[in-house]
């Protein structure tokens, strides 16, 4: 399992919200390389592109068109039903990782070390990723889906 939350996640979990109110209506963006060590460190590798609902523009404080998660089993939860995730690959290149902001996004990413960002970094793949595609082989121009996204809450 490789997901990150950074600090700023972590802290607003355990005093205020869940997991799945806290990212409601954010993006993801899919960058190229390994991913850090840590979601409070800078962004690495290339931008490919930036995933919403249907690849529909997203407006920072504004969650139409945001990504949301669906409800809670079993200590998993997975991308909303309903929501198709997608967008158009900026670059070409070959997806390592990615990082999710919350709806206010402009106000958390950016190359910034900031422990008060939220932000969740995990890993993609074709299968056992945190963000699973097709094929992580991305090409300018093309449209990129989501196969599946899980996040699992270890019980120990």
């Amino acid at each position: 399992m490789s997901w990150r939350l950074s600090t700023a996640l972590r802290n607003a979990m355990l005093e205020t919200d869940s997991l799945k109110d806290i990212l409601a209506g954010g993006v993801i963006k899919v960058f190229t390389g390994t991913q850090p060590s840590s979601a409070d460190d800078e962004e690495s590798g290339t931008h490919l592109l930036t995933l919403t609902v249907d690849g529909e523009t997203v407006t920072s404080g504004d969650p139409t068109n945001g990504l949301n998660l669906g409800d809670a089993s079993e200590g998993k939860i997975q991308k909303a039903s309903g929501e198709t995730w997608k967008g158009e690959n900026l670059e070409s290149g070959t997806a390592g990782w990615f990082r999710w902001y919350p709806n206010d996004f402009a106000n958390h990413e950016g190359e910034d070390m900031d422990e008060t960002k939220i932000r969740l970094d995990g890993r993609c793949a074709s299968t056992g990723g945190e963000l699973n595609f097709t094929s992580t082989s991305l090409t300018q121009g093309v449209d990129t889906t989501v196969s599946t996204a899980e996040l699992i809450m270890p019980a120990s």
